[in-house]
């Protein structure tokens, strides 16, 4: 059974002494309870900043955006429903892609398409790319990841 979990969009601007106004963005969703985004803060802070510098944030943000079946990663997409196989999987995808406006194309790079109000489909939208994660670490976290 298909489920859609809560989806947040987190953000966060800083800036340091040579890079005014740097931000970072995403989605994330989760089975329960609620995004702790001051912890995800302070970790991303010391991993990816590694405070070399004075940090002043500018602003922090984590909003309840809806809830979603499958969510964008860096090319790929993640859905906290395992599916037991790829079929499944990509029966599941194509709707959810379909639904939110998406088209599927040929093999051809169109800049145009990468660059409207529903956002960068990282290659999604061309099937040929798709490939079932099925490894032993989804089947233990209970989420299915399509590559493309």
């Amino acid at each position: 059974m298909e489920i859609a979990y809560p989806a947040w969009r987190i953000s966060a601007k800083w800036n340091q002494i040579d890079y005014k106004n740097n931000s970072v963005g995403f989605k994330e969703s989760l089975r329960e309870g609620y995004f702790e985004v001051d912890k995800w803060w302070d970790k991303y802070r010391k991993k990816k900043l590694k405070d070399k510098e004075p940090i002043e944030l500018v602003e922090l943000k984590c909003e309840l955006i809806g809830s979603e079946v499958w969510f964008l990663t860096w090319f790929a997409h993640k859905s906290l429903n395992y599916f037991d196989n790829e079929k499944e999987a990509f029966v599941s995808f194509e709707k959810w892609f379909n639904e939110k406006g998406y088209e599927f194309k040929e093999i051809d790079y169109d800049p145009e398409r990468h660059n409207n109000e529903i956002g960068c489909p990282m290659g999604a939208d061309e099937k040929w790319r798709w490939k079932f994660c099925g490894c032993k670490e989804c089947k233990k976290l209970g989420i299915t990841i399509i590559n493309h």
